[in-house]
């Protein structure tokens, strides 16, 4: 059975993806409330609860064929304070890649790293950040491919997110695997930018992949919501307020939503924008498109996505439970949610999609791990099989 480790893990939703066909040797988050989430859903004795930048080598048991490392995204985020990747949150990626490179050195150099971030890395700091990223994964002997994968085509939620998949650069690839040139459905025009940015050594270890489309999505936002009798909606008063709230084009789609008669589910963010004497003002924005806007994390009312319901002319809304937000991530309903919402939307705030990383997973690694296997331990990948 293939291992991995799970790096930055959370609520524990690459292991979610992976197991039982996948076996975890080591997790790690310095949340203890996601420590507790994930000991509560998978075996604790692989999870370290602390600071990564204290882990030791020690501590870190076998040989893993993967590591993944949805590394912090504060720092890169659109919305964040775009310190970029030397940021104190997002500059976490650089202590990981110490561990990958002094596992490397006692012989333990791992054949699969997945990083997983926000599309914004590919711009931030005009897209040097990327460069500097990739070059560093370059270094350690690695050829690198680059996907933006929205979680759209795998649940109804609109999440754009990078995936740098990391390849041991000794490591052959199956007939047909790699590209002449990058498919549209993966790789983005703001990847195609980024690689512009590249040094002419990174540039000749980026590989372009040929990822298939997942099947086909029939699951629409409706499928995954509570009844209307089991939850509980906000007053009158609230939702005039949303409404008001709204921009004249978004108040628009709601008028359009009611003259069309029938059930009409939308969501709703609520978020700070600037105004044109350079205030700021919380505008509501709504979308009836059958998907679920991008998750966040619960860091204030803005950040807590709303559905809003219009049937026969009447308006109501409430908050997205939990629940339907592990749902939207493509977790099981027999994953255990903390009992505090707030804790609950973190977890899946924060996390990664699971049929996303099932389908990389799948398409990326699996098809290299059978070759792998079939040498000598004593010819797995090590620190001084670089090309």
């Amino acid at each position: 059975m293939p291992t991995f480790y799970e790096f930055f893990a959370g609520g524990g939703l690459v292991s979610a993806a992976l197991t039982p066909q996948w076996s975890c040797l080591f997790a790690n988050d310095v949340n203890p409330v996601k420590a507790l989430s994930y000991s509560a859903n998978f075996e604790s004795h692989c999870f370290v609860e602390g600071d990564m930048r204290g882990i030791t080598l020690d501590e870190l048991p076998g040989h893993p064929e993967l590591v993944w490392a949805s590394f912090p995204c504060q720092d890169l985020s659109v919305a964040g304070p775009k310190a970029g990747i030397s940021g104190k949150r997002s500059g976490l990626v650089w202590p990981f890649l110490d561990i990958v490179m002094n596992m490397a050195k006692q012989g333990r150099r791992v054949p699969f790293i997945i990083l997983e971030n926000v599309v914004g890395t590919l711009t931030s700091n005009n897209g040097k950040d990327y460069a500097a990223l990739l070059e560093a994964i370059v270094n350690l002997g690695y050829r690198v491919a680059p996907f933006e994968i929205n979680a759209s085509l795998f649940v109804p939620q609109s999440r754009p997110r990078l995936f740098i998949v990391c390849f041991a650069a000794e490591l052959e690839f199956p007939q047909g695997m790699l590209l002449d040139d990058p498919t549209e459905l993966f790789v983005s025009k703001a990847i195609l930018k980024a690689d512009e940015v590249l040094s002419d050594h990174t540039r000749e270890h980026r590989v372009w992949l040929g990822l298939p489309p997942p099947v086909v999505r029939t699951t629409t936002l409706s499928d995954i919501l509570e009844p209307d009798d089991a939850v509980t909606w906000k007053d009158d008063h609230f939702t005039v307020s949303l409404l008001n709230s709204m921009s004249a084009s978004h108040a628009a789609h709601v008028k359009a939503a009611i003259l069309s008669g029938g059930r009409k589910i939308g969501t709703v963010f609520r978020r700070t924008r600037m105004t044109k004497d350079r205030g700021r003002e919380v505008r509501a924005e709504v979308r009836f498109d059958g998907i679920a806007g991008c998750l966040r994390t619960p860091s204030g009312g803005s950040s807590k996505q709303l559905v809003l319901v219009i049937e026969n002319g009447d308006v109501k809304s409430r908050f997205m439970t939990p629940r339907e937000c592990a749902r939207l991530m493509g977790l099981s309903e027999s994953y255990r949610l903390p009992s505090n919402d707030t804790a609950a939307l973190h977890i899946t705030g924060d996390g990664v999609v699971v049929p996303v990383v099932q389908h990389l997973v799948q398409h990326c690694v699996e098809p290299l791990l059978t070759s792998l296997h079939r040498r000598d331990e004593g010819n797995r990948p090590t620190a001084s099989s670089r090309q």
